[in-house]
């Protein structure tokens, strides 16, 4: 399925996820052409480009990549990436994941367009 993914830049060049960005674990690094998959849990996405877009908020250290999602579902919470130590928030996603991705005390709703993936494979840059 086709999904929208919203990346980080960095300095050196590197398409760093949002978690990898906040160096917690589960982060991942991209490369355009070749599939990604997650260490902890799925992997985020976006179904719509209108979604990807909302959540950046015009912000351009954040790139909207067009991708190809692997056994997309449906997602109703994330982990609150700003809410915690970054000690804690390390915990937090663990739990998170290890608990099958369901809302606790350390979450928040998602967009209702967001999806998670088992992988991912960039296709190309949308904006």
């Amino acid at each position: 399925m086709i999904v929208y993914k919203v990346l980080y830049k960095n300095e050196d060049g590197q398409l760093l996820s949002v978690i990898e960005a906040y160096d917690c674990p589960g982060g991942l690094r991209y490369l355009p052409n070749q599939r990604t998959y997650p260490s902890v849990g799925r992997i985020f996405a976006f179904r719509t480009l209108s979604a990807a877009q909302d959540w950046r908020r015009g912000d351009p250290v954040w790139e909207i990549w067009k991708a190809e999602g692997e056994n997309p579902r449906a997602r109703r919470a994330m982990v609150s990436l700003g809410a915690h130590k970054r000690s804690k928030l390390k915990r937090e996603f663990r739990r998170f994941w290890k608990a099958g991705g369901r809302k606790s005390r350390y979450t928040r709703p998602t967009l209702s367009d967001t999806v998670t993936c088992s992988s991912i494979q960039l296709l190309e840059l949308v904006e």
